[in-house]
């Protein structure tokens, strides 16, 4: 997988912050902090942001990649790993789209 979460996590590890920070300081350090990083710009384009009415920002939408590693002779693995997840999607309090190019 690559996910820009997993990776801000690591980064507050690092400067030893704590990742159970308050919802507006998690947010404001993500995206004053953190996606101003060189190393992790390139996941500007993975968050989308929305300022509420209070001038609060939130994150209403992200995306993450999670690479299945199969064989062809495996296609029916990746067939029923894209079914489960396409049930949870539906179920899950999380939203998300699963697609698969082939």
């Amino acid at each position: 997988r690559i996910s820009w979460f997993e990776s801000y996590l690591n980064y507050l590890r690092k400067l030893n912050v704590s990742t159970g920070l308050p919802k507006k300081n998690f947010t404001d350090m993500l995206r004053n902090s953190f996606l101003k990083a060189p190393q992790f710009s390139h996941f500007q384009e993975d968050i989308i942001f929305s300022k509420k009415y209070n001038d609060e920002v939130d994150v209403v939408a992200s995306r993450m990649f999670l690479v299945a590693k199969t064989m062809e002779t495996n296609r029916e693995e990746l067939y029923d790993l894209l079914e489960t997840l396409r049930r949870l999607s539906v179920t899950s309090k999380v939203k998300f789209i699963v697609f698969n190019p082939s």
